[in-house]
């Protein structure tokens, strides 16, 4: 009673709005003294109402130094083709890069935290339609906590600005884009090897286009096996 119930909740039925993702990466890395350098094939399958929306694939540089028995500085450099089978005049090209820190504090609980500074450009495949390319900055931070032996609290936040590069052709007007990103969340250690981890994520995006502008709520849980 309880899952027929639940079936009648808004937009359980709705297949245009179901999605599925799968993620995947397959890399090297190497380490020599206190620099670690790691190289990786990235891909991502998106689809939509049971059809392929959007497919990513590419390929990541990424660079570790260890400045002390407690900061890392890392940096990387990425670029990904996005196809989208729907609406082709969507693809791009992406060249991103970022620059960050990872730190451990010396109090109670561990806390650690890491900051990185982002940003990158898509290079839009249908040069007719240059407003679908863009350049983008943003910010990214985080933080983890050890609330107790077997549970640790975490934190993220993004933000991102994007900066299209002709106005649309059906709205006459540039899209400017103002994202955000809070997700919340703990890991809880059932045994040796299994975790628990809810997660809240607000997610708000602010642009001068109306029809992009929106609000998300997502409430998750994950339980991992670590071998």
């Amino acid at each position: 009673q309880a899952w027929q119930r639940s079936s009648h909740l808004p937009g359980w039925n709705e297949t245009d709005f179901r999605t599925r993702t799968f993620d995947g990466n397959l890399g090297l890395s190497y380490s020599r003294d206190k620099n670690s350098y790691r190289l990786s094939g990235i891909g991502q399958y998106f689809g939509l109402d049971n059809d392929s929306y959007r497919e990513l694939y590419g390929g990541r540089a990424a660079w570790l130094h260890t400045w002390n028995d407690r900061t890392v500085i890392t940096g990387y450099a990425q670029w990904a083709a996005l196809r989208y089978d729907i609406v082709p005049v969507r693809n791009v090209n992406q060249i991103s890069g970022g620059i960050g820190v990872i730190h451990l504090m010396k109090h109670a609980g561990d806390p650690l935290i890491s900051a990185t500074i982002f940003g990158g450009s898509d290079d839009e495949r249908h040069h007719d339609r240059p407003d679908v390319g863009r350049d983008f900055i943003g910010l990214r931070m985080s933080g983890e906590y050890h609330y107790s032996e077997r549970t640790k609290l975490m934190g993220d936040f993004t933000y991102q600005y994007s900066g299209y590069g002709a106005p649309d052709p059906f709205l006459r007007e540039t899209r400017k884009d103002h994202f955000l990103y809070f997700s919340a969340g703990a890991e809880y250690q059932l045994q040796s090897h299994w975790y628990l981890k809810p997660t809240v994520t607000y997610i708000h995006n602010d642009s001068t286009l109306p029809i992009n502008q929106y609000d998300r709520w997502q409430v998750m849980t994950t339980v991992r096996y670590n071998f």
